[in-house]
């Protein structure tokens, strides 16, 4: 007999000893815990288990379920009934599941199994899940698959509303803001709070073992069918993941559908923190110069001669433009002429259609959502005008862009489509009412202005050629820490199938942010813009 014989032969002898080891293992450990009788109350019993942290779905426009899940594979063990799988005739089954646990838990044994009471859960990985699922007559067990939402980025739009209590608290006993009326989190929970969470039904046999009954998941379950499209947010997300904006912190971006008030898409960079697209604990912002499209929009309704020049001489500016009408300082971003204007209107009128248009409230009732900050009457005008002084969020803004493409008509945004029961019949629908709240003559002159500056202005890196696109950019300064920086806006539109929408790009705090022209919402919003538009007209 040769060498390798020899080894060969000496590891069969010990892996005989080592089963006929864990064999006598599981025999004492059968015989210490193992009653004579099984107890009747386990058998004919049905056992369910919640298979979905949320008792109602989260859809998108077009059905598809807005949530990703993490998925959590679950292996339950009646004790009772497992301590009657038989060493004699279950061995094998028994050997690959303790080799499986231990693959799982180091320290997994059946003694300390043996030892509980009632039901034991443990969580393994898919892979493992699909091998113990293989393991057929194994008695007191059971297997399902949990879906539990990612709540780690609570700011996320999809997170905040799956749950209708407040998302910055980790007391979900508290319950007083959720049953505050007129919230949109109000909204929800009086039409899903009486749902049923699904679960998964197995009953035990006569033999221990136990068998699939099915799930319970009523049709008269109510769920949250919202605006937003599925496929729009996942491609804005990537793109914000992409490298190039790696040097923004944060970004957020809203969608809305001109004609409708439909919020299609609403997503920003981090959404481990506040949402800065909702201005959400009052993160909100200054507009800055984005606010010149409700300046020239007051300036045209209140009949301000068009083709009157005004002179910038650079103070205010960071040159000279020389002699300028309306439209020219609209396109150009002049803040010397919008000052003038702002005096020549006065607070009431500027302010008064400002708020027509959505500032300064809540525009989707959300508990969190900021209505931002009014500035005050006695605040310098000329700042107001330019978009100083005061805060709004980037829904507000977009909502703004969409009454210009409306044709004047002010549609407030909504989120919520509908409810929708199981079987697809519908609860309640929702919409918005429109005011016109501007001319639709003026509408067309502050659309093609827009058009102007995203071909020729401020705005050309929102330039996609053959799209129709425009926009207002805007730069805010924010000193932080007696340290220059600034915010960066593109408040834009395109059209898509004959279809306008409004896009508002924002980037806080783009201190970090570096580029040959500058700190803008030219150079730093604006290029996110047009990324999305490009990629969103590919899955069109």
């Amino acid at each position: 007999m040769n060498f390798n014989s020899r080894r060969v032969n000496i590891i069969r002898i010990m892996l005989i000893f080592l089963l006929v080891g864990l064999f006598g293992r599981l025999f004492y450990l059968q015989n210490k815990y193992n009653p004579k009788a099984v107890n009747t109350s386990f058998k004919n019993n049905t056992q369910q288990d919640s298979i979905s942290q949320t008792k109602y779905l989260l859809l998108d426009e077009n059905g598809k379920d807005l949530l990703n899940y993490n998925k959590r594979y679950v292996v339950v063990i009646d004790v009772m009934s497992f301590k009657l799988n038989s060493a004699e005739n279950n061995l094998k089954n028994l050997l690959a599941f303790n080799f499986i646990m231990k693959s799982e838990k180091s320290d997994f044994s059946f003694k300390d199994l043996l030892s509980k009471n009632g039901k034991v859960y443990f969580s393994v990985s898919e892979e493992n899940y699909n091998k113990i699922q293989q393991l057929k007559g194994m008695k007191g067990m059971y297997m399902f698959i949990f879906d539990e939402v990612n709540k780690s980025e609570a700011w996320k739009i999809e997170t905040m509303l799956i749950s209708p209590y407040k998302n910055n608290t980790q007391d979900k006993s508290d319950k007083k803001e959720l049953k505050d009326s007129g919230t949109l989190e109000k909204t929800i929970f009086d039409y899903t709070n009486n749902n049923v969470t699904p679960n998964v039904m197995y009953r035990i046999q006569n033999d221990s073992t136990y068998q699939l009954q099915g799930y319970n998941i009523p049709n008269s379950n109510i769920n949250v069918k919202l605006t937003l499209n599925k496929d729009w947010q996942d491609t804005i997300r990537n793109i914000l993941k992409n490298e190039k904006y790696k040097s923004f912190q944060n970004v957020g971006v809203v969608i809305i559908e001109a004609d409708s008030g439909k919020v299609r898409a609403l997503v920003q960079k981090d959404e481990t923190q506040p949402n800065i697209a909702l201005g959400v604990t009052n993160y909100c912002f200054d507009p800055g110069s984005t606010f010149k499209i409700i300046a020239e929009a007051a300036a045209i309704e209140e009949n301000f001669d068009e083709k009157e020049l005004f002179y910038c001489n650079g103070q205010y500016c960071s040159h000279a433009h020389g002699y300028v009408n309306i439209h020219d300082a609209f396109k150009l971003s002049c803040n010397e002429v919008f000052r003038k204007i702002g005096i020549e209107l006065g607070y009431d009128k500027l302010i008064g259609l400002a708020k027509k248009q959505g500032l300064f409230t809540k525009n989707l009732g959300l508990q969190d959502e900021s209505p931002g900050v009014l500035p005050e009457e006695d605040n310098n005008i000329v700042n107001i005008a330019i978009g100083q002084t005061f805060l709004v969020s980037p829904l507000q803004m977009s909502a703004v862009v969409a009454t210009v493409l409306n044709n004047g008509g002010y549609i407030k945004p909504y989120i919520i489509d509908e409810f929708v029961d199981n079987s697809g019949k519908i609860i309640k629908k929702f919409s918005s009412n429109e005011t016109q709240v501007i001319k639709s003559s003026t509408a067309a002159k502050i659309k093609e202005d827009m058009r102007e500056v995203v071909l020729d202005g401020t705005g050309t890196n929102g330039k996609i050629e053959g799209i129709e696109t425009g926009g207002k950019t805007g730069t805010a300064e924010a000193p932080q820490n007696n340290k220059e920086n600034y915010h960066g806006w593109f408040a834009g539109y395109f059209n898509m199938n004959g279809k306008y929408y409004s896009l508002v790009v924002f980037v806080p705090n783009m201190r970090e942010f570096d580029s040959e022209q500058g700190k803008s919402g030219n150079t730093a919003a604006a290029p996110i813009f047009k990324d999305i538009v490009v990629n969103l007209l590919k899955t069109n």
